[in-house]
């Protein structure tokens, strides 16, 4: 057989402080970099903005300027477009 496998542990953490934690989570899987998911609303509010402040103090920088999947954008131009519509 030829595949490929992926493990992708999941740590929730959650409470007052909580940012502050993130660094040593990802010292516990051996991580030096972080890979920030989001929204509009979070970025908005300014979570990410702490959130990427911890990380770069703990010199463990984020993945930046990804871009998403081609058919994504279709998806988000299809649902402005349908929305404009309605």
């Amino acid at each position: 057989m030829n595949y490929k496998e992926l493990y992708q542990p999941a740590h929730t953490i959650i409470g007052k402080g909580c940012i502050q934690e993130i660094p040593r989570y990802i010292d516990t899987i051996a991580g030096n970099k972080a890979l920030v998911v989001t929204d509009e609303g979070l970025y908005k509010i300014g979570t990410v903005k702490k959130v990427t402040d911890v990380l770069d103090r703990a010199g463990k920088p984020e993945l930046s300027q990804i871009r998403p999947y081609p058919w994504s954008m279709r998806r988000r131009q299809f649902t402005t477009e349908r929305d404009a519509t309605t």
